[in-house]
């Protein structure tokens, strides 16, 4: 299989990522997150006054590693940019969480979710691509 398969095959099954971004003092802020790839950017929800968010807004620059849990282990780490948008979310709300949880408990968490919170889109454009599979 081709390197760009492999990410891609990779990149479907849903391994959390750990979301890198800059506090203003310069020191790195880590938060896992759930992603989607849609084979050029990544998308992540998060809610408006989280520490993540507030970094990006003062510095785009942003890394993800995304590391399966298990022998053989594989990783897809990324640099790159981030743009937050305030966009309609619930439909990636859904998709992610049945990603991450399943249908029926995916459902359930991203209703009582969707009443709950409010998220912005945060778009992840990646400048640079190091992966490593262990097949």
């Amino acid at each position: 299989m081709d390197e760009s398969k492999k990410i891609a095959a990779f990149l479907a099954e849903p391994h959390l990522a750990n979301l890198v971004t800059l506090m203003p003092d310069g020191a790195p802020h880590v938060a896992p997150v759930w992603y989607s790839w849609d084979g050029k950017s990544y998308v992540v929800l998060a809610e408006p006054t989280t520490v993540k968010i507030r970094n990006m807004r003062g510095d785009a620059r942003v890394a993800m590693s995304i590391a399966s849990r298990q022998t053989p282990y594989s990783y897809v780490l990324v640099q790159g940019t981030a743009t937050i948008t305030e966009t309609a979310t619930d439909a990636l709300l859904f998709e992610l969480a049945y990603r991450y949880m399943g249908q029926t408990e995916g459902h359930e968490y991203a209703v009582k979710t969707q009443r709950e919170e409010t998220f912005v889109l945060v778009t992840v454009t990646p400048d640079k691509t190091i992966t490593y599979f262990d097949d």
